[in-house]
C-alpha cells in the first residue's frame, strides 16, 4: 500500500547554561541571600525568570552555599541546610 506515512515531529528541548543564565543565577543568588525582605515571586518577576529556573537556582544555592530561605514573603530568613534537605 502506497499510503501516506505520518510521522511525529522530532525536536529536543535544550536547557543549557549560557553566559546569560550564569548572570541571572548570580543576580538571583544575590537577591535570594541578601534581600530577604524581597519575596521569591518578586525576584522572579524582577529578573524575568521562569519557575523552573528559580527552582534550579535555589537547588544550586543549597548545594553550593548550604543555605536556604525559611519563612515567607517579607519575613524570610537564611538558615543552614541539613544533610537530608540537600
Amino acid at each position: 500500500m502506497g499510503g501516506i506515512k505520518i510521522t511525529r515531529p522530532n525536536f529536543h528541548i535544550i536547557e543549557g547554561t549560557n553566559v546569560n543564565e550564569q548572570q541571572l543565577y548570580t543576580q538571583f543568588k544575590h537577591y535570594y541571600i541578601n534581600h530577604t525582605d524581597t519575596s521569591v515571586p518578586q525576584i522572579i518577576k524582577k529578573l524575568n525568570i521562569t519557575r523552573g529556573q528559580q527552582r534550579s537556582f535555589v537547588k544550586r544555592i543549597k548545594e553550593e552555599e548550604g543555605v536556604k530561605r525559611k519563612g515567607g514573603g517579607r519575613t524570610s530568613i537564611i538558615v543552614k541546610v541539613t544533610e537530608e534537605e540537600q
